[in-house]
C-alpha cells in the first residue's frame, strides 16, 4: 500500500506533479513511482541512475533527467498551443513525462547494478506502461510511455506522445553534448517499424 509520507516524498522529487490539475491523476502518478521503487532494489528513488548500464558514460540521476524532460515538455506544450493553435492535454503530458523512465527503477538491481530480466527481456518503456495501467492511469499516458523511445514498436499517435519523445531525446543529447559524451542518441536511434 501507498501512504501519505511516501506520496509526499515522490512529490518532493518530481515537483511538476503539482501542475497536474486532476487530483486522482496526481495520486496515481505518485503511486506508480512508489510501487516501482518498492519493486526495485534502491534505498531511495534519487539513487536510480539515468543509465545504470552505461554508468561509465553517464553520471546524472534519473530524477534529474525526468525533471528536465518534464520542464521542456511543458515549454513545448505551451509553444504548440500558443504558436500552432494545437490542443495539448497537459495533465496527460506531465504524467507521461514524470513516468517516462519509471522502468529505470527495475531495469538494474540497485545494489549489484546488474541488469534484471526487465532489461534483458522487455523493451524500454514496457514496464512503465504496464505500471501506469496497473495503477489505473489512462491509456493515453501508457501510450506515451510505450512509444517514447525510438526502440518502441509503435510510433507516437498523440501530440502528447510526440512531444515527450522529442524532448526526451533532445534533453539527453543536450546533456551528452554538454558533458562531452560521444554517444549521441539522434545518431544511433534505429528506424521505426510501422505496424498495421
Amino acid at each position: 500500500m501507498v501512504n501519505a509520507s511516501e506520496r509526499k516524498y515522490v512529490e518532493s522529487l518530481f515537483p511538476a506533479i503539482s501542475e497536474i490539475k486532476e487530483k486522482d491523476l496526481r495520486e496515481k502518478v505518485a503511486n506508480a513511482w512508489i510501487l516501482a521503487w518498492k519493486e526495485g532494489n534502491y534505498d531511495k528513488i534519487e539513487d536510480i541512475s539515468w543509465c545504470e548500464w552505461w554508468s561509465d558514460k553517464y553520471s546524472w540521476s534519473n530524477v534529474d533527467h525526468t525533471n528536465q524532460v518534464t520542464s521542456l515538455a511543458i515549454t513545448v506544450a505551451k509553444f504548440a498551443e500558443e504558436t500552432m493553435g494545437m490542443k495539448v492535454n497537459k495533465d496527460v503530458l506531465i504524467a507521461g513525462a514524470i513516468l517516462h523512465d519509471l522502468d529505470k527503477a527495475v531495469l538494474c538491481d540497485g545494489k549489484t547494478k546488474k541488469p534484471t530480466d526487465w532489461l534483458k527481456k522487455m523493451p524500454h518503456g514496457s514496464y512503465s506502461a504496464y505500471m501506469a495501467l496497473k495503477v489505473g492511469l489512462p491509456l493515453d499516458v501508457a501510450h506515451i510511455l510505450a512509444s517514447h523511445t525510438a526502440f518502441s514498436v509503435q510510433r507516437q499517435k498523440t501530440v502528447e506522445a510526440l512531444i515527450l519523445h522529442m524532448v526526451d531525446y533532445l534533453t539527453a543529447d543536450l546533456r551528452n553534448f554538454k558533458e562531452g559524451v560521444e554517444y549521441m542518441f539522434s545518431q544511433q536511434a534505429p528506424h521505426y517499424v510501422e505496424l498495421p
